[in-house]
């Protein structure tokens, strides 16, 4: 127990040893660092002023070297080592009396402590219990008590002062004038070496670098500081001497021109001289040349170009233009255009290469550069390019006057390249549905010439038109832009409307009552140019000889009659135009087809070539003035005329009942049609969820038709009165009542939404619509059959006047050759010939 309190008492003093040391240390590392800094300022103080010889200032600097060593290691490395017990340190001893001047109450018990420690073997064993019970009694009262803390190392901080006194020093004179430490200290660490004496002046430099680009000039600016200020200042380049341009007082200026490479050179004035500068010429980059290669679009079949310097282009859209730069002391290139930049690295020594495709006009600067020039002297370019321009058409049409429905095209085709083809395009739209029908066909052309013609034949009838139909046609061409893709260009839509049957129907009327008026009037010039013959025909026998009036009167007969002829032909060329129209869009009855066909035989034969080679003749002998003959051929212009009197009022007649059969067979057709859609719509209204709006909708569109086929019905009626021998039509008064009623009914019950009766409504009027077609159907067979045994009972007329005009013919034969000398026998013998011809024509016919 007692060793163990004396080995905690020896820790303690350790403790305290250890501080003490600590404690010497922070104050020599504050004596020494007053102390050197001192000195320090001391020696550069009397270098500064005193400027002293390579000697003096070499004893200066190893003796504050020594000194410096000698504080250092009595201050601050012997409190160091012993810190570290290294070398001779205080004993516990004293280290007690240390602690007891500093603690009263410890006073001289801790040395005492000691001291009994010590002779513990000197005492006998008796006295030894009595001395370990001392010192565990004197320990017990200094085991409380901390000895370190009788050394305070913030105590030193008084001693601070001593090294602040030099430090303020020092930083004042660093500031007010740092030359005289930095200069004195500079000095003193080069003892050895040689210092001149100050100038009076220095010269400074206040470019930031003495540094100038290959072929510019350079200003150098020199300012002037010291005590003095000099007059005049020069510049010294190799052995020549120039004059600085002053400023001011104390600032030159020298212009060094179109500097090529390095220069040194020297500042002086007054005989005082600047160290040696040099001027470093920065290499600056250039553009030599270039060369552009021009790859075109393959499309456009031009060949590949090379341009040396021109940098301005005009180009097709698509082409790839290829730099290949030559530069001398460049690193780098940059190409600047209009909407981006880039930077070119070389791809050999001073060489570049940069390519582009161009789809549109730009602007482009090139720059050269390197490490010490950037973006300077860019030059401008500028590149046109001509885009690929859209193909034109331009396209007449032209009409068949005998067939409207074959249209032919004459056009052309203009690029500037080429095409990559030409198609003519048809939209068929379905009158009714609305349902788009499309086709295209190509049409042949050279691809590769760029202006063209070509023509085309469009045929509607192979089409399969039906009324109200409508075709859209068109044409399209296609360049051969490879580089946008191919461009058209369509030429104007044209287009053709099918008229609707209702438009046929009322164009038709139309066409017939013109063609009748025509008929009519064709008719009545007939009969009074019939009237005028008759008239010239007694002149003549009355008069011996024929005079100049009674030629004109001849001339104006003939002229009449050709104008006659003329509209017959004109009337012809109508009906033939009507009946056209009419089977362009309408099948019709092959009884309808028959007529028609047989129309158009008739007016051939009335324009037939023995009237016009009769007028032929009749213009000869009228500048003869040939009486006899003369009147023989009016005699025979009278029978034509009158022919053609007769052939026009047939004609006519045949019209009109042509007309009323139309108008019945397409009244049959329609009903026939309208019965179908009736039944249709029977079958929808039974259908559950039907809509019975719609069909209400449906119905009175159904009313309506069948009010505008009654209509039609009363119209071939009343034109069937109006014929010399009219046909026999059914009745169908009653029916059409009866029809209308259940269509009626139909669409009250639809407005009631009781489908199931309309749908019965509705089925009966289409059977009875049916019967009515049928009916009506029968009659015009009927009317048919009548005609063709008509027809029979003509032929036998015909044949029974052919003999009759046989043996009329053998017995006026028999009397010419009797009777040859009688004139008067044989005009009426001629005559009565012409009468008989004329009846066996009027018979055949």
């Amino acid at each position: 127990m007692a060793a163990a309190n004396f080995h905690t008492l020896i820790e303690k003093l350790d403790a305290f040893i250890r501080k003490y040391y600590k404690n010497l240390l922070v104050k020599g590392a504050i004596y020494s660092f007053a102390l050197l800094l001192s000195f320090f300022l001391a020696i550069a103080f009397l270098e500064y002023f005193g400027r002293f010889q390579s000697l003096t200032r070499t004893i200066l600097f190893y003796g504050f070297i020594t000194l410096s060593i000698l504080v250092l290691l009595r201050y601050v490395i012997i409190p160091l080592l012993k810190l570290y017990r290294m070398g001779q340190i205080i004993s516990y001893e004293e280290a007690a009396k240390i602690i007891g001047t500093h603690f009263r109450e410890v006073e001289d018990r801790l040395l005492n402590v000691l001291q009994l420690q010590q002779n513990k073997a000197q005492v006998s064993v008796v006295s030894l219990s009595l001395l370990e019970a001392s010192i565990n009694q004197k320990i017990a009262q200094l085991k409380p008590l901390p000895f370190d803390a009788a050394i305070d190392i913030k105590k030193n901080l008084h001693y601070v002062r001593y090294a602040a006194v030099p430090l303020s020093v020092l930083i004042l004179v660093l500031i007010i004038r740092p030359g005289a430490i930095t200069e004195s200290a500079e000095r003193l660490v080069k003892h050895d070496v040689y210092f001149e004496k100050p100038a009076p002046f220095t010269f400074f430099i206040e470019n930031n670098e003495l540094s100038a680009i290959q072929q510019e000039d350079f200003e150098l600016i020199i300012n002037v500081k010291g005590n003095e200020t000099p007059e005049n200042a020069y510049i010294k380049i190799g052995e020549s001497s120039f004059k600085l341009d002053k400023l001011s007082p104390v600032k030159f200026s020298y212009l060094f021109k179109n500097v090529q490479e390095n220069v040194r050179f020297t500042l002086y004035a007054n005989e005082v001289f600047s160290k040696e500068f040099e001027l470093q010429v920065l290499p600056y980059p250039l553009l030599l040349d270039f060369k552009l290669e021009l790859v075109y679009p393959s499309y456009i079949g031009k060949k590949n170009e090379e341009i040396a310097n021109s940098g301005d282009l005009t180009i097709p859209a698509g082409t790839i233009v290829k730099w290949n730069f030559s530069t001398q002391n460049a690193q780098a290139l940059r190409m600047a255009f209009a909407d981006t930049s880039f930077s070119l690295s070389p791809n050999r020594e001073n060489g570049f290469v940069f390519e582009q495709r161009f789809l549109r006009s730009n602007q482009y600067t090139v720059t050269a550069a390197n490490q010490f020039v950037k973006n300077k002297d860019a030059i401008s370019y500028a590149i046109n390019v001509i885009p690929d321009a859209y193909p034109e058409i331009e396209v007449e049409e032209r009409i068949d006057s005998l067939s409207p429905k074959r249209v032919y095209f004459r056009g052309s085709i203009a690029d500037d390249y080429g095409f990559r083809n030409l198609s003519f395009n048809i939209i068929h739209t379905k009158g009714e549905s609305k349902e788009e029908k499309r086709s295209q066909s190509s049409i042949a052309i050279d691809k590769k010439t760029t202006r063209q013609s070509f023509f085309h034949v469009f045929d509607l009838t192979e089409m399969e038109i039906q009324p109200g139909d409508m075709v859209e046609y068109y044409f399209e061409v296609f360049d051969n832009d490879g580089v946008n893709g191919s461009k058209s260009t369509r030429s104007k839509t044209l287009i053709y409307k099918a008229p609707t049957k209702k438009e046929l129907q009322e164009q038709a009327e139309k066409n017939n009552q013109n063609i009748k008026s025509s008929l009519e009037s064709a008719l009545q010039e007939a009969k009074a140019l019939q009237k005028e013959i008759n008239e010239m025909n007694k002149r003549m026998i009355e008069k011996q000889n024929l005079d100049w009036n009674d030629k004109k009167k001849m001339q104006d007969l003939l002229n009449k009659q050709k104008e006659l002829q003329q509209k017959v032909e004109d009337i012809q060329k109508q009906t033939q135009q009507n009946f056209n129209q009419q089977n362009q869009y309408n099948d019709q009855n092959e009884r309808i087809l028959e007529k028609q066909k047989q129309l158009e035989e008739i007016f051939e034969k009335v324009l037939n070539d023995e009237m016009k080679e009769l007028f032929r003749q009749m213009e000869k002998l009228m500048e003869q003035l040939n009486k006899d003959k003369l009147k023989d051929l009016n005699e025979q212009m009278k029978l034509s005329n009158k022919d053609l009197e007769k052939e026009l009022d047939r004609t006519l007649e045949l019209f009109k009942r042509l007309e009323v059969e139309q108008k019945m067979q397409e009244s049959i057709d329609k009903l026939k049609e309208l019965a179908k859609e009736q039944e249709k719509l029977s079958e929808q209204s039974q259908q559950k969820n039907a809509d019975s709006k719609q069909l209400e909708q449906k119905q009175n569109e159904l009313n309506k038709q069948f009010e505008e086929l009654k209509k039609q019905i009363d119209d071939a009626e009343k034109k069937n009165k109006e014929l010399e021998d009219p046909m026999n039509l059914p009745d169908t008064e009653q029916q059409e009542k009866e029809i209308q009623q259940q269509m009626e009914n139909s669409s009250k019950e639809l407005q009631k939404n009781n489908n199931k009766k309309a749908s019965e409504s509705q089925k009966n009027a289409s059977q009875k619509m049916q019967d009515m077609a049928n009916q009506m159907d029968m009659a015009m067979q009927a009317n048919e059959q009548q005609q063709s045994e008509e027809d029979m009972k003509t032929l036998r007329e015909i044949l029974e006047n052919l003999i009759a005009t046989s043996f009329e013919q053998e017995r006026i034969m028999q009397e010419l050759k009797k009777n040859r000398q009688k004139q008067s026998t044989i005009c009426k013998t001629y005559t009565t010939t012409k009468e008989t011809k004329r009846r066996c024509k009027s018979c055949r016919r």
